[in-house]
């Protein structure tokens, strides 16, 4: 027997190739691609959402405290559970309980998003500036108060084993509950006295969402002052406006300066509309398919539609007789020839009908005979009657009349019925009943169908009502576009969504290539010389089917305004939604990334007409984060608010000298010359405030007058009836002269409606919002006084 090394022996230069080439791809190549693909995450790892005077915080450091935080709620939230099935109850501050949701607050600082958690550790490091230290000892002793002497230290320790996955030791947890501490007693001290809520707070909130008030306004405009500014600002008056802008975004409706530039980004983008492809496969339908599908659609009853009625209210009688028209109830009733007024010809004689306009012939008074034989209780006449003749074919069949009654006559019908059993009917018929049958015919109300009682056929005998309309089937040329609409939506979807698939896999290939050469240039690795080249959207525009775009460079107000931006991100692995213009706006989101969402428009579907949906695969290709401009590169801008700011004095001291001169029985024609007098407006009543959900309110909103705000809002519910008085619009661009001409409820009806008002909700939730813009002033006051900058938003991430 041959050893069996011999094979190798025999074929030993090949197995030593093959070893060395192993050795490479495990030892160079595969660390290499490795390095590759981690490279752009420890890049994103490393990057600075937010610094401050004393502390910092990357990606990276984010993540790994959302984690850590989150260990540490479930820990607590185990703790506890087990505290209370003990009979006890964490003795710590802030703590709540529900017994469906679990704990509502645990006594620490909840974190829910990474903006929460850097604002734990901003606080933190406030608290420490402020000497507010808190130690180990403090720690253990906030664990043991949250133990209630329920728990050993050994299941505490089990319980934080199980809840963490042994991921969080003793240590974390103390370092975790002293950062906690610190930030909530700072944050308590914040907002010291905001829990007090006065009932007059509530009485005023009250009127600003009840009480109403019309004015008539005359504007001065800034804008006409301007011209008469002259000469330049100081350096120290420059220098004043620049600090007071530099921490501000400009907003046009706010008075005051801002320079900060907003972060800015271009999008390219392909939109795809439903519309589109759904016309390209209209157009390869043949006239075959579109026949079969017709007759397929009629089958299933889908192409009816109401009968417009002629002159007089009638429907063409052709209808009927083609076949075109169904009448509700039985379907062999579109080949009889029914008075479409609610009438039937009735003529077993086969003669016409001597009053085809009539709703039912006239009522004949019962005969004696007739009455007896009813009577006998047998139901039957004591003549046979003679045996009717087979209709012809194209005669009308007959309708029974009985089941016809007038809707005048219908209440009577039930109360009346008992006495028709208890006391039968007389030998003759009262005049005066025979009259009031008469008088009713004449009126001739419209009939209305009684159901056919058990036992009864009711295939043929069918009368038409007002709620049941007369229907025909469309032609194939009136239907046609449905027809061809009903064929070709499947087929549109399906190829859109392809179109979709094949250009999102296209600028994926382009993104990872993208992505290495980036990530290997960073860090110095081998890499191509050349950057790869992006495809060319606008040429694949007319391969893949889309519209074309770019956006330029856009801030996130004015993206946020656009279709594309406003479109929605679903990420089916996380479950999450979000815009456009909120992923894009960030650092950290990379280039060439492809980006699908969808746009459907909302303000459309709330106004109840139909949207069209369009789908959109755009990449960001270009970004610019925020900044703060030098003085220099705002100048120009720092001397036009300082002219602003002098045209606005102008324009108030003309408008104080105008309201001097509104007085009398006719204030404005004294005021005023007759062109000026054509700019007097009277607005609607408004409100002090408005309510756009249960939470949020806002100024209300004036058609008639330019963005007013909290300033015009207190001049016009306090200024006296009929007097001049002066109040600028939000962004000072105005100055309005008005008179208050009514405020309506009076006091005593509001006073009458907030007593009877016990929930009082609108008032509070508005006091909550107060107080939460309260917290958010401090908050941004701390911010500011540590220097806090965040190089992206942290919820972004």
């Amino acid at each position: 027997m041959s050893n069996p090394l011999a094979i190798f022996r025999k074929n030993q230069k090949l197995w030593m190739a093959g070893l060395v080439l192993l050795a490479l791809l495990a030892f160079v190549v595969v660390p290499s691609i490795q390095q590759y693909a981690g490279s752009g995450q420890a890049n994103l790892a490393n990057a600075q959402v937010v610094s401050w005077e004393g502390g910092s915080l990357t990606v990276g450091d984010l993540d790994f405290g959302m984690q850590q935080h989150g260990r540490l709620e479930r820990f607590l939230n185990a703790v506890a559970k087990e505290v209370m099935q003990n009979g006890g109850r964490p003795q710590v501050p802030g703590f709540q309980f529900d017994p469906q949701q679990g704990a509502i607050n645990l006594g620490i600082m909840p974190v829910q998003s990474a903006d929460d958690l850097c604002r734990v550790r901003i606080l933190a490091t406030k608290a420490k500036n402020l000497g507010i230290v808190f130690s180990d000892q403090s720690a253990d002793e906030f664990l043991l108060a949250f133990c209630d002497n329920r728990l050993e230290t050994s299941r505490i320790e089990e319980i934080l084993f199980e809840s963490s996955g042994g991921l969080l030791q003793s240590y974390d947890v103390r370092e975790l509950i002293k950062h906690d501490l610190a930030a909530a007693t700072v944050f308590n001290l914040g907002r010291t006295g905001l829990a007090t809520l006065p009932p007059g707070e509530l009485w005023d909130n009250f009127l600003k969402l009840n009480r109403q008030a019309r004015v008539r306004a005359f504007p001065v405009f800034t804008a006409d002052f301007l011209k008469d500014v002259k000469g330049q600002p100081t350096d120290a008056q420059v220098q004043d406006i620049y600090n007071d802008g530099i921490s501000r975004f400009p907003d046009p409706a706010a008075p005051e300066p801002g320079f900060q530039r907003p972060a800015r980004v271009s999008l390219e983008y392909a939109e795809f509309s439903q519309a589109t492809f759904l016309e390209r496969e209209k157009a390869k339908l043949t006239d075959n398919q579109l026949h079969a599908e017709y007759e397929r659609m009629v089958g299933l009853g889908q192409l009816q539609t109401p009968v417009e009625p002629g002159p007089g209210g009638n429907v063409d009688g052709s209808l009927l007789e083609s076949g075109a028209l169904e009448l509700p109830g039985s379907p062999e009733l579109s080949n009889q020839n029914t008075d479409l007024n609610g009438d039937t010809a009735q003529n077993p004689e086969g003669t016409a009908a001597s009053d085809t306009n009539s709703a039912t012939p006239e009522p004949s008074e019962p005969s004696n005979e007739s009455t007896n034989n009813n009577e006998s209780g047998d139901g039957a006449s004591t003549e046979a009657p003679a045996e009717a003749s087979p209709a012809p074919d194209n005669q009308s069949s007959q309708v029974n009349q009985d089941r016809v009654q007038y809707v005048s006559l219908i209440q009577d019908t039930d109360s009346t019925s008992e006495a028709a059993q208890s006391n039968p009917p007389s030998d003759s018929t009262p005049e005066s009943s025979s009259e009031a049958i008469a008088e009713a015919n004449a009126n001739d109300p419209p009939p209305v169908v009684q159901p056919p009682q058990l036992g009864e056929e009711s295939s043929t005998e069918t009368t038409l009502t007002e709620n049941q309309p007369i229907m025909r089937t469309l032609s194939f040329e009136e239907a046609r576009g449905q027809v061809a609409d009903s064929l070709a939506r499947p087929l549109a979807t399906a190829a859109m969504d392809k179109s979709i698939a094949d250009l999102k896999k296209t600028m994926q290939v382009y993104y990872e290539k993208h992505r290495r050469f980036v990530a290997s240039k960073e860090n110095k690795l081998p890499t191509e010389s050349e950057e790869p080249i992006a495809p060319d959207l606008k040429k694949l525009s007319t391969e893949f089917g889309f519209t074309y775009g770019v956006t330029g460079l856009i801030d996130i107000a004015n993206l946020a305004q656009t279709e594309l931006g406003s479109s929605i991100i679903i990420e089916a692995e996380s479950m999450t939604m979000e815009s456009v213009y909120q992923r894009v706006m960030t650092s950290v989101s990379p280039l060439y990334q492809p980006i699908e969402s969808f746009f459907f428009d909302r303000q459309a579907f709330m106004r109840g007409e139909m949207s069209e949906t369009k789908k959109h695969l755009c990449w960001k290709v270009e970004f610019k984060a925020a900044y703060v401009p030098e003085l220099a590169e705002v100048r120009d801008e720092i001397i036009d608010y300082w002219k602003r700011q002098e045209a606005r004095q102008a324009a108030e001291k003309a408008a104080n000298e105008l309201a001097k001169k509104v007085t009398g029985d006719e204030p404005w024609k004294n005021a005023l010359s007759t062109a000026e007098q054509s700019l007097v407006v009277e607005t609607a009543p408004f409100t002090w405030m408005s309510r756009f959900s249960e939470e949020d309110f806002f100024v209300s909103n004036i058609p008639e007058l330019d963005t007013c705000g909290e300033q015009f809002m207190q001049r016009v519910f306090t200024a006296p009836l009929n007097q001049a008085v002066v109040a600028p619009n939000n962004p000072r661009t105005a100055y309005y002269v008005f008179q208050v001409a009514e405020r309506s409820p009076s006091i005593e009806e509001l006073e009458t409606r907030f007593t009877a008002d016990t929930n009082k909700f609108g008032p509070i939730s508005m006091a909550a919002g107060n107080r939460r813009a309260a917290i958010s002033a401090w908050l941004s006051h701390v911010y500011q006084e540590l220097n806090v900058q965040f190089t992206t938003v942290a919820n972004d991430l």
